[in-house]
């Protein structure tokens, strides 16, 4: 079980995951359209799921939730933002990760191309 300040969540949520919510994103609760989500069975990670919502309702939180099991798992996860700017915020935001031996590229990095892209 994991709390984030008093609230508890039952489904299996990877301490890395609040760690980068808590640290980076100051987070300290989930709002309620996250909420929502959560409630259906999200953290189901065997399955896959869409999540439309306004913007500034909390996607990409939602989203840590299941890259860091991905990454976990030992697999790779693309993440696609529709404009530059947003894909280097990610990447710089993500670098975090870092710290548990996972790496972050951004193809929006004018200082990479192709060839040094894994």
């Amino acid at each position: 079980m994991v709390q984030i300040y008093g609230t508890f969540y039952m489904q299996s949520i990877h301490p890395e995951a609040i760690d980068y919510l808590i640290s980076v994103e100051g987070f300290s609760d989930f709002n309620g359209a996250q909420k929502d989500i959560l409630n259906k069975e999200f953290i189901d990670y065997a399955s896959n799921y869409i999540v439309a919502t306004n913007t500034g309702t909390g996607k990409t939180a939602l989203a840590q939730l299941r890259i860091v099991d991905t990454l976990k798992k030992g697999q790779k996860v693309i993440f696609i933002s529709p404009y530059k700017a947003i894909a280097e915020e990610k990447r710089q935001l993500f670098e975090y990760y870092s710290k548990y031996g996972w790496s972050c590229i951004s193809s929006a990095n004018p200082n990479e191309t192709k060839d040094n892209i894994d």
